[in-house]
């Protein structure tokens, strides 16, 4: 799949953001520079401990560390090594959040001169304290006074980058810009400027004011950081619906900035807007068979697509325009139509169309033309055209499934047999319905096939039930069908089901469970028929007597609308324009491809048709109804 150029620069922003909230400001930080001191200043005999101390403090060693400036400093409680080692146990102390003594002991440092280094540093770790003990007034007071001091670089840059800290703590995140960036011109360390960066980079994308930024940028033109300014001053106005002010930055930003780290991210923008340009967010295309063999359904759809966006129209603030094209029941037709609908109408998806070949030719236009669209149909792989291209119907291998998955998980059955018409459809049926037993780890133990146009299935059934080929029926009691599986399996429409129900009874083969698929789901059972098919269990992804509140609120308002009770294709052409218009609720889609990104990853949307999920390759998946025949009425199990 595409990749979402947008999202991606969206967790650049957040981790910029993150960099700015949570690293660490002004880290007592050992550092492999000019020390402090002069080996001469330590007494001969201690300076073996004090070059053992200070490389413990460099490799972060405080116990081993403070020992050794313990032990310097009861040697030598005054002068250049007394302030050295009560500045390095302070620091110690502080850096293991002994607050209290840490103070006192930093406190405890003497100025000896003006512009003692160490008293300087002393006073840097007091300022530190008080910030992170979130005392930030009193540390911006002390780092203040220290910079009005002529300090020494490295530490000049430890106190401005402080203050900056002190300065973002209390909300003002242009002048903590502002002393980042000098800070950074007294760093030497290639640690400190990236930690420095990208506090700056991260306040500049994620935490500044337009009228911040804009005052920076005049600032700064033409030096760091003001290809992140720009940047940002155009995905600001792109977020406030400024397309034009975004439009002017990112061209900017893209002249000035080659090179940049986020000149990729730049690209997209300016592509994303460009494309907003060609496209209508509030267009959606529709195709349908309005005319030819297959009207009757398209006109059906179409209605059931009207009542969801003129119900949307009432309970939501969704002002979308619909583009209706007639596929005529043509693939020609229907790819004339994508290009249609993308050219002069800027659609931002297309809803249809039904038959395999002609959304298979849809399919491949949109798919060119980069335009999503979500079929009705079972067309075979339809999914596989590319990644604008979804489907939003059942399917023979997610009927099986959903049967099967009830079947042994609710009911405990792991055998089977299959009794199917000896016709395309049996046939596909019959396979799809063996490979997914042998996935739940059960077993066939039994097929048989019948000639389509067959209304005596004895022959069929004596071979299933163990029985003699040779004679009708056995006498009763003499021979018993030898039942060893635990539902029969038929495949066939509801009008071959209801003859053969009472054949297999005829055979007593009575102790099982008969299986169906969606065409045993009829509007009505006769009572003649419903005798012999009691507990029979069928799927469907559409159930028109549903308790579910959704359902019967959509029948009511279909037969309201039209006069008629909807069917399956209206119930998944309702369902599919309802996701769209949920989707084109959220502002942020804007262009195809989110709209795109948005259906690939849409999850248990709560539809007339049951939870409804895109996976990953833009087919459909369902809850669907588990059915059974009760009385002389169809019910819903599950």
């Amino acid at each position: 799949m595409a990749t979402n150029r947008m999202k991606i620069i969206s967790s650049i922003l957040v981790s910029l953001a993150c960099l700015a909230c949570f690293a660490c400001a002004g880290k007592i930080v050992p550092r492999a520079e000019t020390p402090l001191v002069i080996v001469d200043e330590i007494p001969p005999q201690l300076r073996t401990v004090y070059e053992e101390a200070e490389q413990a403090f460099r490799d972060r060693q405080w116990v081993k560390s403070r020992r050794l400036y313990e032990e310097l400093l009861s040697s030598v409680p005054s002068g250049t090594a007394g302030s050295l080692s009560r500045l390095r146990i302070g620091e110690i102390l502080l850096e293991e959040g002994d607050f209290e003594n840490a103070s006192r002991t930093l406190e405890s440092v003497p100025r000896l001169h003006d512009g003692d280094l160490l008293y300087d540093e002393a006073r840097y770790g007091l300022a530190l304290l008080a910030f992170r003990k979130g005392e930030v007034s009193l540390s911006e007071g002390l780092t203040r006074e220290l910079l009005k001091r002529r300090v020494a670089s490295p530490l000049k840059g430890k106190l401005l980058a402080l203050l900056g800290e002190n300065l973002l703590a209390a909300g003002n995140a242009a002048g903590a810009v502002d002393s980042y960036l000098a800070a950074l011109k007294e760093t030497a360390g290639d640690e400190e400027e990236k930690n420095l960066r990208g506090k700056i980079e991260g306040i500049v994308t994620h935490g500044m004011t337009v009228e911040d930024l804009a005052a920076l940028y005049r600032k700064k033109e033409g030096e760091y950081p003001s290809g992140y300014v720009l940047f940002t001053l155009a995905r600001l106005a792109y977020e406030s619906g400024d397309l034009d002010g975004a439009r002017s930055h990112i061209q900017k930003f893209l002249r000035e900035n080659p090179g940049h780290p986020l000149y990729a991210d730049g690209m997209a923008l300016s592509d994303r807007l460009l494309k907003i340009g060609l496209v209508d967010r509030n267009a959606v295309g529709v195709i349908l068979p309005l005319s030819g063999k297959f009207a009757a359904y398209g006109k059906n759809a179409l209605e059931a697509i009207q009542l969801a966006l003129e119900l949307a129209g009432e309970e939501r603030d969704v002002p979308v325009t619909l583009f209706v094209e007639d596929s005529e029941g043509n693939p020609e037709k229907a790819a004339q139509s994508v290009h249609t609908l993308v050219s002069e109408n800027q659609v931002i998806g297309i809803v249809g169309p039904m038959s395999g070949p002609v959304a298979a030719s849809a399919a491949r236009e949109a798919q060119f033309l980069q335009v999503p669209i979500i079929t009705l149909t079972q067309e075979e792989d339809i999914t596989d055209t590319g990644d604008f291209v979804f489907r939003n119907f059942l399917t023979p291998p997610m009927m099986m499934e959903a049967l099967l998955q009830f079947a042994f998980r609710n009911m405990g059955m792991k055998r089977f047999a299959i009794l199917h018409p000896d016709d395309s459809y049996g046939i596909e049926m019959m396979h799809l319905f063996w490979d997914e037993v042998e996935r739940f780890g059960g077993e066939i133990r039994g097929v048989e096939s019948y000639d389509p146009k067959e209304t005596d299935f004895g022959r069929e059934i004596r071979a299933l039930a163990g029985l003699p080929q040779d004679r009708e029926r056995p006498e009763k009691g003499q021979l018993d069908p030898i039942l060893d599986f635990d539902a029969l399996f038929i495949p066939d429409s509801f009008t071959n089901a209801r003859l053969i129900g009472p054949q297999l009874a005829f055979y007593d083969v009575t102790a099982i469970r008969l299986l169906g698929t969606n065409l045993w789901n009829i509007p009505e059972i006769p009572k003649e028929d419903a005798e012999y098919l009691q507990g029979a269990l069928f799927v469907d992804g559409f159930f028109r007597n549903s308790p579910s509140p959704a359902v019967r609120n959509f029948v009511d308002r279909f037969f309201f609308a039209y006069g008629k009770e909807p069917a399956e294709i209206e119930a998944l052409a309702y369902d599919t324009m309802n996701i769209l218009l949920d989707i084109l609720k959220d502002g942020k889609v804007r262009i195809r491809e989110d709209l795109r990104d948005t259906l690939l990853q849409w999850r248990n949307y709560p539809g007339v048709t049951g939870r409804t999920s895109f996976t990953p390759t833009g087919d459909v998946e369902k809850e669907l109804y588990i059915l059974t025949i009760r009385g002389d009425e169809i019910l819903q199990v599950n």
